[in-house]
């Protein structure tokens, strides 16, 4: 196994040891765990985007009145709760009944306007 290679005293080998199925259960799979923290040269050649980039690639996740109710009820801060409205995709289907809901869980207007938009 690749990884024996880097363990060089007592504490590693006994970890080797106990971990060993973990490790013989990758190998079979074909995953090398020495490559897995090293980024690509280039993402651009390789076709991934490493860490952030990928993340300011995907696109937003689409929230429901029933999680923003959730944050609500969580007490997150309604400026957190504006910001993830905004970043998201969301086109929130505002009927009196879910303003009513809204208003009854205890959301506040800021966060109720920010839906509008």
């Amino acid at each position: 196994m690749q990884i024996d290679a880097s363990v060089d005293n007592g504490r590693g080998k006994g970890m080797m040891e106990r971990f060993s199925c973990f490790y013989e259960s990758l190998d079979k799979k074909g995953i090398d765990l020495s490559t897995a923290a090293d980024p690509p040269a280039n993402p651009a050649k390789s076709g991934s985007l490493g860490g952030k980039q990928a993340e300011q690639q995907k696109p937003a996740a689409q929230l429901t009145i029933d999680q923003v109710i959730q944050m609500v009820a969580a007490k997150l801060a309604d400026d957190l709760i504006i910001t993830t409205i905004q970043k998201s995709s969301s086109k929130f289907d505002l009927t009196p009944d879910a303003l009513i809901k809204l208003k009854t869980a205890g959301v506040s207007d800021e966060v109720i306007r920010a839906m509008t938009k």
